[in-house]
Parts: structure tokens; sequence; C-alpha cells
């Protein structure tokens, strides 16, 4: 056997592979995933949608999602209910089911076992979606509304978004108060005068004294016959001005 053909049989092999565990989870997922409608409060053609974008979900999560509609509990609380109906439906698989209850009005969200840690905290924001559409009857919008966020992603880029804000708040109040201590210091800086270098404690000037240094003198010649401000002299070229020193 060729080094090609052992690595033809091993891509055969890989893909036969990913195809049986693909189809294993799908059958753990198996029927139960969708809407158990038992009040008849959707229409078939909104039934099907819903299924489909319960599988979807599922798939996405790859977990279990169940919605039941019932008004028929018996003796058993909505919270008792539901969390029998989905050990029921599959055992200690992962997954979330919601349970709209028409006799009581108290809906459920049963995750399981496995994912309680994950979802109990984002439980009442779920049914802020949820029951809105709920009030208005429509049941089609709050299984949608409860599908849309079984994988969590809205409340993943709404902290991601969170810590964003802060981070940019933060970043700017450092930068503010960073600039004004330094517009502050520059306010505070002295001149540079030969005065700022004296040791003043040390320092006595006893004596005083000025000194001439130079003289400047400025000479103008007038000229005092009515001939004009020039004069000829011997050799025929005409003078004037003036000198400083």
């Amino acid at each position: 056997m060729t080094k090609y053909t052992k690595i033809f049989l091993g891509l055969i092999m890989a893909v036969f592979m990913a195809f049986g565990i693909n189809c294993e989870r799908i059958n753990a997922a198996d029927s139960n995933c969708k809407v158990h409608d038992l009040d008849d409060s959707l229409t078939d053609s909104q039934e099907e949608k819903l299924n489909k974008k319960i599988a979807k979900a599922s798939d996405k999560i790859d977990a279990n999602v169940a919605v039941v509609i019932t008004s028929d509990l018996g003796y058993s609380g909505s919270d008792t209910y539901a969390t029998r109906t989905y050990d029921e439906m599959f055992g200690n698989e992962d997954g979330l089911l919601l349970l709209i209850d028409n006799d009581t009005h108290y809906d459920w969200i049963a995750p399981s076992v496995g994912f309680e840690n994950k979802y109990n905290r984002y439980i009442e924001r779920f049914f802020d979606d949820i029951t809105p559409e709920l009030q208005r009857d429509d049941y089609e919008g709050a299984i949608e509304a409860f599908v849309d966020n079984v994988d969590l992603a809205n409340y993943k880029k709404e902290r991601i978004l969170k810590y964003v804000v802060i981070g940019l708040i933060v970043a700017l109040v450092v930068s503010l108060i960073t600039c004004l201590a330094i517009a502050h210091s520059y306010k505070t800086l002295k001149k540079y005068e030969a005065r700022n270098y004296e040791a003043k404690e040390s320092t006595r000037f006893n004596r005083k004294e000025d000194r001439f240094l130079r003289e400047y003198t400025t000479k103008t010649k007038i000229e005092s016959n009515s001939g004009g401000g020039s004069r000829s002299g011997g050799g025929g070229g005409s003078r004037g001005g003036g000198r400083r020193r």
C-alpha cells in the first residue's frame, strides 16, 4: 500500500466518522426538539416555522431546545411539570425547555442540570422579552424571543459593549487628569533668572556700584555761510553728512 493510498483511506475514514458523530447528535436531539402545542394555540404554519427555528437553535448550541404549551398541569406546579417533562424528553442531556401555562399563566423555563449555572442568571431577562408577547397572546412572538436568546449571543454582545464603554470612560478620565496635571505644572514654572540659582540663605550683597561702560556721541556740522549745505574744496568735489561715535 502506497503512501498516497493510506492518506486517501484515512480521509475517507475521517469523513465517515464525522458523519456518524453528526447523525448521533441529531438522533440525540430527536423529534422532541420542537413546539409541543397541547392547546392548539398555534396554526400549523406557525408551528412548522417555529420547529425549524428551534432545530436550528438546537444545532447551534449543540443541546436540546423545546417548548410546551398547555393548560392542564393537573396537580403539578409549573416548575415541577416543566422539570419532569424535560427529564422525560431528554433525560440527563443538556438543554432548555420553555413551558407556557395557559391556565395559571405561571410560565417556566427549565434548564437541564448541566445548564443551570450557565442560564439561571439570564432567566429573568429571557422573560423580559417573552412576557410582553404573551400578554398580547402572541405565542409565535414569545417563542421566537425565547429561541433567539438560547445561545446567549445578545447578552454576550451587550456584556462586551458594556466593558468597552467602561474602558472608554476610564481612559477619558485618566487622560483628562493627566492633561490637567501637565497644564498646572506649566503654570507653576518660574522664570529663568539668575536669582533662581542663588543660594538665598548664604548669599549676601553688601556693596552696590555703578560702572561706566561706554559713551555714544553724535556730531553734526552746521554751515554758517549763505551758500547752502555744501562746500567746494580745492579739488572741485562736494562733501556733507554726519558721524557717530
